[in-house]
C-alpha cells in the first residue's frame, strides 16, 4: 500500500485509492463550514477537568475511515519488522496489557506523559513528515491533501479516526530517540500514545532517565529524556510524572504490573459492587458525564443515561486483562471461573435472562430462532403473549430470543446443543435467589 500511496501524482490519484469522487473530498476538506464537518463534545475527565473530542461528520469519517487503512497499512510495513515494539497505542494486535506486559517485575517503573500530544502535533509536522520522511517522500500536492483530511483547526484532532495513527508515524522519531536512551541505561521503554514508561532492575535508576529532586521530594524527568523530548518537537505534563517501587504499586497504563497484568483491585471491587447493585435493586453510582455542547464545553453534567453500557464496558475490560492472563485451558477457565470471569457471567446472565419487560426463549441454537420465528409469524390464530396477529400483513412478536453472541455465550457455555441451554438454566437459577424484591425478572 506505501507503493501505491508515493505512486499517487495528483489529488485525483489519491482520491481514487481512497474510493471517493474528487469533488466529494474537496468539499469535506475545503468548501464545508467547521461546524459541518465536526462536532464537538466535552467528556468530563477523572481530575475533574474536560476533554474535548471532535466527532467528524458521517462522509468525513468514511473518507478518514479509508485513509485509515491506507496508513495503517504503511506503518505495518515500515515497522511490523521490529522484533520487540515500543509503540502500542491503537496498533492492530496491540493493547495495554502488550504495552504493561514489559514492564513486569520491575524493581523501578518510571511513567511520564507527553503535553497535549495530538494538539502538539499540527498542520506543518504532518505535512513535513509526509514530504520528508525517508518512507514515504510524497510530493507537496497529496501531502497537503492527506494533511487536510487529517487535521482540523490546524492539528490532528482527538475524536477523528485518522489521528491516532498519524500520531504514531509522526512520533516515530520520538520512540527511536527514546528507545536508544533506554537501551543506552539498560532500561525497558514503551509507549502508549501520549504514555511513556521506562522500567529497569537496576539497583539506582538511571539519573539520565529520570532524578530525585530533594527540595520538591519528588522524581523528575532526567536530562537525556527532556533532550530526546524536545528534539522530537514535544514536551512533558509536568504534573503527570510518577516513579514507584516494586514495594509500592506499580501501575502502567492503569494496569498493575509488580508480579503480573491485572487491573486495579479497587476498581475490580467497585464494577463488581455496581454489579451487585443490579441483582439486588439498589441504586447504581456511575461516572458522570457531559453532554455535547455545540461550540463550546460549559454547561451543566448529567448522568450517564445508558448505565447497563457503561458497567458493561468495565467488567468487559477487567475480564479481557485477566483472562489474557490466565494461561489454563479454557474448560479450567470455565470450570473453576477466576473471581473476574464469574462476575462477568453474573452480569451476562443478568442482562440477557433477568432484565428486561418481555418474555425470552432460549433455543439450542441459532438457526432455531429463524424457524421458531417464521412459525410464530405464520400463525393465523393468536398465541397469548406470544404474537400479536391484529395488524394481518405485519405480524408482531411479543417476545424475546437469545441471540448467541459470541463472547457471552461462551461465558455462559452456550456454544449450541441442549448442553448449552441446562448451563444457561443452572446460573440462572444460581443467580435467582440472589435478586432483590424488587428487580422485575423476566418470563420464560
Amino acid at each position: 500500500m506505501l507503493i501505491d500511496l508515493k505512486a499517487c501524482k495528483d489529488k485525483r490519484d489519491l482520491a481514487h485509492l481512497l474510493g471517493f469522487q474528487l469533488k466529494t473530498i474537496t468539499y469535506q476538506i475545503n468548501i464545508a463550514p467547521d461546524a459541518e464537518k465536526y462536532k464537538k463534545i466535552c467528556i468530563s475527565k477523572k481530575n475533574g477537568n474536560s476533554r474535548t473530542v471532535f466527532s467528524p461528520n458521517p462522509i468525513l469519517k468514511s473518507i478518514q475511515n479509508s485513509l485509515l487503512e491506507i496508513i495503517t497499512s504503511c506503518y505495518d510495513q515500515i515497522h511490523g519488522g521490529m522484533n520487540y515494539p515500543v509503540s502500542f497505542g491503537f496498533i492492530p494486535n496491540l493493547n495495554i496489557y502488550d504495552n504493561a506486559k514489559r514492564h513486569i517485575g520491575k524493581r523501578w517503573v518510571f511513567n511520564v506523559d507527553i503535553k497535549d500530544y495530538f494538539d502538539s502535533i499540527n498542520y506543518g509536522r504532518v505535512w513535513r513528515y509526509l514530504q520528508k520522511n525517508k518512507n514515504f517522500l510524497l510530493n507537496a500536492e497529496i501531502a497537503t491533501m492527506i494533511s487536510q483530511i487529517v487535521c482540523f483547526d490546524g492539528r490532528l484532532p482527538q475524536g477523528a479516526p485518522t489521528s491516532p495513527m498519524m500520531a504514531n508515524l509522526v512520533s516515530g522519531s520520538l520512540d527511536y530517540r527514546l528507545r536508544s536512551l533506554a537501551s543506552e541505561h539498560k532500561c525497558t521503554y514503551s509507549r502508549y500514545a501520549d504514555d511513556i514508561t521506562f522500567s529497569t532492575n537496576l539497583r539506582d535508576f538511571p539519573e539520565e532517565v529520570a532524578r530525585y529532586d530533594e527540595p520538591s521530594g519528588s522524581w523528575l524527568p532526567g536530562k537525556g529524556l527532556l533532550s530526546c523530548v524536545s528534539r522530537a518537537w514535544f514536551s512533558l505534563n509536568d504534573g503527570k510524572t510518577r516513579m514507584s517501587y516494586r514495594r509500592s504499586k506499580q501501575v502502567v497504563t492503569g494496569l498493575i504490573v509488580n508480579k503480573k497484568v491485572n487491573v486495579d483491585r479497587e476498581y475490580f471491587k467497585l464494577v463488581r459492587a455496581n454489579i451487585h447493585h443490579l441483582l439486588t435493586g439498589r441504586p447504581v453510582i456511575l461516572q458522570e458525564f457531559c453532554d455535547p455542547y455545540g461550540e463550546n464545553c460549559d454547561g451543566k453534567e448529567v448522568k450517564n443515561k445508558n448505565g447497563m453500557s457503561l458497567i458493561e464496558g468495565r467488567i468487559n475490560f477487567c475480564f479481557e486483562i485477566n483472562d489474557q492472563g490466565d494461561e489454563r485451558t479454557d474448560n479450567a477457565k470455565f470450570f473453576k471461573p477466576s473471581s473476574v470471569r464469574k462476575t462477568y457471567r453474573d452480569f451476562l446472565i443478568y442482562k440477557y435472562f433477568i432484565h428486561g419487560d418481555r418474555p425470552i426463549l432460549i433455543t439450542e441454537g441459532e438457526s432455531d430462532i429463524v424457524y421458531m420465528a417464521a412459525y410464530l409469524k405464520a400463525r393465523s390464530l393468536p398465541l397469548a403473549n406470544l404474537v400479536d396477529v391484529s395488524p394481518p400483513d405485519n405480524r408482531k412478536i411479543l417476545i424475546d430470543f437469545y441471540q448467541f453472541p459470541k463472547r457471552p455465550s461462551k461465558i455462559i457455555g452456550m456454544t449450541g446443543g441442549t448442553s448449552g441451554v441446562a448451563f444457561a438454566l443452572k446460573w440462572v437459577g444460581e443467580i435467582l435467589p440472589r435478586l432483590g424484591k424488587n428487580v422485575s425478572r423476566r418470563k420464560f
